[in-house]
């Protein structure tokens, strides 16, 4: 928790893993290793498939002559 304090967070690198879902299914996830406030290494990670459906929806809605 950050108390109101503006964090400085550094992108080191960034990966696609895989984790099983509940089912047994890998799942795609950006992961970001991260450097905060100067010391405190940590991962970040996003579902790829949740962001890139919400990213084609928007395209699509915003310029539907985009295409991938």
């Amino acid at each position: 928790m950050n108390d109101g304090k503006t964090m400085d967070i550094v992108v080191k690198s960034v990966d696609i893993s895989y984790e099983a879902d509940s089912k047994g299914y890998y799942r795609p996830f950006y992961e970001f290793n991260v450097q905060i406030d100067g010391d405190n290494d940590d991962s970040i990670l996003i579902d790829a498939m949740r962001y890139t459906r919400s990213l084609q929806s928007y395209r699509l809605t915003q310029n539907p002559l985009l295409c991938f």
